[in-house]
């Protein structure tokens, strides 16, 4: 069975949404029962972000919505950065924030 474009299109838009909100859990649990896949904080922001920056170009092909999509976490990797200092075993960086938004900056641009 072959899918059609635009319902594939959904679900991986879908998909794009569920890794936004999977990178909220991920980065907003406290630090004792976050899991630790890569050998550093930043590979794994890098990691996480150039994920969901996959999904975001799959998803979306106009460039213009992967820049308001790239704005748009780029301000949350900031914002979840700011409200780790009220996560226990969790400590705000800036180097982390920027390996996010590098991370999905890589994924989005280099797929257009």
């Amino acid at each position: 069975m072959i899918m059609r474009p635009d319902r594939f299109r959904t679900y991986i838009r879908a998909s794009a949404w569920l890794a936004v909100a999977a990178l909220a859990v991920l980065f907003l649990v406290p630090g004792e029962i976050r899991p630790h896949a890569l050998a550093t904080g930043q590979r794994e922001h890098f990691f996480a972000y150039g994920v969901t920056g996959s999904l975001v170009a799959v998803s979306f092909a106009r460039p213009r919505t992967r820049l308001q999509w790239w704005f748009a976490l780029t301000m949350l990797a900031g914002v979840f950065e700011v409200m780790q200092i009220f996560i226990p075993g969790r400590s705000p960086s800036p180097y982390d924030a920027l390996a996010s938004s590098a991370g999905f900056a890589e994924r989005v641009t280099t797929s257009c």
